[in-house]
């Protein structure tokens, strides 16, 4: 069980680590009228990419996520299982990374970790 939260856990923060390094999460500045067209649509608390958090340290707490999940990993009776975790832990640390702007891998890749769950 603990692995699977870690798959999890470590797949959320580097989504968040590279989607805030790239961009995609940039916080847009809020127009004075909530109906203007310059309001910002999305009122997610996203501290990256508002600088809250540095990437150095986000990083660091991601890889320590990993090598808990490689530890957390030899514990889980099967290899089979083991498989499972260590490919869905590869498989979304790749999506994310390098998959994710091209659509038809992307799909394919997401397919993937639905089939390993």
């Amino acid at each position: 069980l603990i692995s699977l939260l870690l798959v999890t856990s470590t797949s959320m923060i580097t989504n968040d680590y590279y989607d805030a390094r790239n961009g995609v999460d940039a916080v847009q500045i809020e127009g004075p009228d909530k109906n203007s067209p310059t309001q910002n649509q999305y009122d997610h608390y996203h501290p990256l990419a508002q600088g809250l958090i540095p990437f150095s340290i986000t990083k660091t707490f991601d890889s320590y996520l990993y090598a808990i999940l490689l530890l957390s990993s030899a514990l889980v009776p099967g290899v089979i299982s083991r498989l499972f975790i260590i490919g869905g832990a590869i498989i979304t640390y790749l999506y994310t990374v390098h998959l994710k702007p091209k659509t038809w891998i992307k799909n394919a890749s997401c397919a993937a970790l639905v089939s390993m769950s």
